[in-house]
């Protein structure tokens, strides 16, 4: 982890994330209404990418 990056400790459900499906199943931020963005923090690359690989465990849970 680089001195200045964020904890890895991510929430373990959408709402957690601030993330909902709307009435066309697609996933959207529940303040805004946007689709997900990648790029949360524009500097922190690697912190991003756990992120999504965190939600993405989350939303592996709903499927079931």
């Amino acid at each position: 982890m680089k001195k200045d990056e964020p904890p890895l400790d991510f929430p373990d459900t959408l709402e957690g994330f601030e993330y909902a499906f709307n009435e066309k199943g697609q996933l959207r931020h529940i303040k805004t209404g946007e689709p997900f963005v990648f790029n949360y923090r524009e500097d922190l690359h690697r912190w991003n990418q756990k992120r999504y690989e965190a939600l993405g465990e989350v939303w592996s849970y709903i499927q079931l």
